[in-house]
This record gives structure tokens, C-alpha cells and sequence, in this order.
């Protein structure tokens, strides 16, 4: 899915589920110019998370609401502009 040199052999990076201690890869589009841009969740701190991470292209602050749904097992990332 992505590359993850940062985590050791032994993690799943597909692992869901709060506390699971790993982190899962996912993406959203850029409130200001629109590209998808990879990002990693963290678990651990819940199925609800909100946090600020800027565009990988134009630099621009995205706040990412973050969701998991445990029906889909998957997470969902909406982002608008800081």
C-alpha cells in the first residue's frame, strides 16, 4: 500500500482498531489546492481524532476530522482550510 520504512518488520500497518499501537495509511485531498496527499493514522488515540497537517505540495494548513467505521474498517479524513 505505502511505503512505511519507519516501521520495523513486525507492525501492521493495516491493523484498525484504538489501541492497537500501529499506524495505517491513508489519504485526503488538500482544502486549498485539492491533491490527494498520503498521510498515516494512529489508532491509539481513537476513532475520532482532529489534527492540523500541512499539503505535501502547497504547504497550506489542512485540519483533518479523522473517523473510523467499524462497520467498513476504514478510515475516513475530511480537511478545510485552518
Amino acid at each position: 500500500m505505502f511505503d512505511n520504512d519507519f516501521l520495523s518488520e513486525d507492525e501492521d500497518e493495516n491493523t484498525t482498531g484504538a489501541g492497537s499501537g500501529s499506524v495505517e495509511g491513508t489519504s485526503y485531498s488538500c482544502a486549498f489546492c485539492g491533491t490527494e496527499n498520503h498521510t498515516f493514522v494512529d489508532p491509539s488515540q481513537g476513532d475520532n481524532q482532529q489534527y492540523i497537517e500541512d499539503c505535501q505540495v502547497c504547504c497550506s494548513p489542512n485540519i483533518l476530522r479523522v473517523h473510523h467505521d467499524e462497520w467498513e474498517k476504514e478510515w475516513t479524513i475530511t480537511a478545510e482550510p485552518e
